[in-house]
């Protein structure tokens, strides 16, 4: 049977014809599902859609792959424009079946079901997707698939969840030949590897805590560094040009011990390998740990990079409104190991956080001086529905209005006592000269001022979209 994703990536892409600029950006929930339902004889197709799709793109794609199914997914900031593009499928084609997924939906199933969809689907997706799909294809009404809420004419049936995926080794390896046509000629130099789901930390910004209360069974599971290394082969035969894969992960500190295996496979398999693939990885500060052994068999491996979450420089932000229990001098201590590793330390840090001021701010640049990681990537806060931190910002009254979700993390969203948005405004687009200044050049600075003042203006960055798709690429990356 034939089944269409739909994917949207309406803030960061080079061109809409080709929005991939790099295979990182693949979404793994669609490729896994795909690799899954192709493996069981279906046959799968994805449409991208940019701000630039238009309804006669969409008609045609529909037209001539004619799918029985179509799966959607959708962050909270492009939920709306998704739904509407449901809603005008499910008009012109109210044939085709329509199922949506992903962690706003999982989140937020009763507001979602209300919808154009005929299903909903809670948690992971893969089991719940191939049944719904086999029903379909053996000319039955879907009914009684775990995971899935399913419109009936009298009203919803919910089922209960399926235990979390114990043995993620099971899985066939994600599906990437369904987005090489959305990719630029030279996208598969970046290529994205996922070692694990889950996480083991109860941050209140993250929708982590809340995905694990959805079902039963393990919630932090890694895949065996020997499957990894599989897909590693399977992934370089297929893509000979891939030159950096980005291992994707909450924090790889969470199995030591599987670090350490994987950075040992890994120096075998670059050993063997032509060219020597670099890598990189996202890391969670855990107070105590000495990373210098981690950091040196990671440097061992060819990674090259570490993802580095301070969020806020301040202890008590970090504390209280985070749940993220670490010191700053333990995070000094991370930048310095890694740089000591010879590894790029990435950091990344949030503004305009509940109850922050901007003497809390001012830490946050102090930290930055101080350390002088090689890139510290700062975004607005934005409080996702179905978050602690969500919750904590309506009780406090602190989100008035509807909030605007076409700028999502660029421009201030809460209505602060000591930390004003005008401020929060002026704080986000002088943080990069503010923070290294006297460390890098004089034109790098004052350029990163003007790419936040049009990344954070309405009208300049709709404007910069509309003129320069390129342009607006660059933006993205480098607010």
């Amino acid at each position: 049977m034939r089944v269409l994703f739909v994917y949207s990536m309406f803030s960061m892409y080079k061109q809409a014809s080709k929005p991939l600029a790099d295979m990182i950006w693949i979404q793994m929930g669609i490729s896994y599902i795909s690799s899954l339902l192709k493996s069981k004889g279906h046959d799968t197709d994805l449409l991208i859609l940019t701000e630039r799709s238009k309804k006669s793109a969409v008609k045609k794609m529909l037209s001539d792959f004619r799918p029985s199914v179509i799966f959607f997914t959708a962050v909270f900031s492009e939920y709306e424009t998704i739904s509407r593009v449901a809603t005008f499928i499910k008009k012109e084609f109210p044939g085709i079946y329509l199922v949506i997924g992903g962690p706003h939906v999982s989140l937020n199933p009763e507001d979602v079901i209300a919808g154009p969809f005929d299903a909903v689907c809670i948690g992971e997706g893969e089991f719940p997707s191939l049944e719904l799909v086999n029903q379909i294809d053996a000319g039955k009404e879907p009914s009684r698939i775990k995971n899935l809420w399913i419109k009936r004419k009298r009203g919803i049936e919910k089922n209960p969840t399926r235990y979390f995926i114990k043995d993620l080794d099971s899985l066939p390896f994600p599906d990437r030949e369904i987005w090489k046509k959305w990719a630029v000629c030279d996208a598969d130099k970046m290529q994205v590897i996922l070692l694990g789901r889950g996480c083991p930390f109860d941050c209140t910004y993250c929708s982590n805590h809340a995905l694990r209360k959805l079902a039963s069974g393990i919630y932090v599971r890694f895949r065996s560094a020997e499957n990894v290394i599989k897909e590693l082969e399977d992934l370089v035969r297929r893509f000979s040009r891939t030159e950096h894969v980005y291992f994707e992960v909450e924090t790889l500190g969470a199995d030591m011990k599987f670090a350490f295996d994987l950075c040992s496979r890994l120096r075998e398999f670059n050993r063997k390998n032509r060219s020597r693939i670099s890598y990189g990885v996202n890391l969670r500060i855990i107070p105590g740990v000495d990373y210098n052994l981690l950091f040196s068999s990671l440097k061992s491996a060819n990674f090259i990079s570490i993802n580095i979450g301070l969020e806020s420089g301040s202890q008590r932000i970090r504390e209280t409104v985070l749940n993220r229990h670490y010191s700053n001098e333990d995070f000094f201590n991370v930048v310095s190991a890694a740089k000591r590793n010879g590894l790029k330390a990435n950091v990344n840090l949030m503004i305009g956080l509940p109850d922050e001021s901007i003497e809390d701010f001012k830490e946050t640049i102090q930290c930055i001086r101080e350390s002088q990681p090689d890139e510290a990537r700062l975004g607005i806060f934005f409080p996702y529905p179905g978050t602690k931190i969500y919750r904590l910002c309506r009780k406090k009254g602190l989100l008035k209005g509807r909030i605007d979700n076409r700028m999502e993390r660029r421009v201030a969203v809460l209505d602060l006592p000591g930390f004003s948005k005008r401020q929060i405004k002026h704080e986000y687009e002088w943080f990069y000269y503010d923070a290294y200044t006297g460390k890098k050049s004089i034109y790098d600075l004052l350029m990163s001022v003007v790419y936040r003042k049009i990344f954070s203006n309405r009208f300049l960055y709709g404007l910069s979209r509309r003129i320069n798709p390129l342009l607006q690429f660059r933006l993205s990356r480098k607010s």
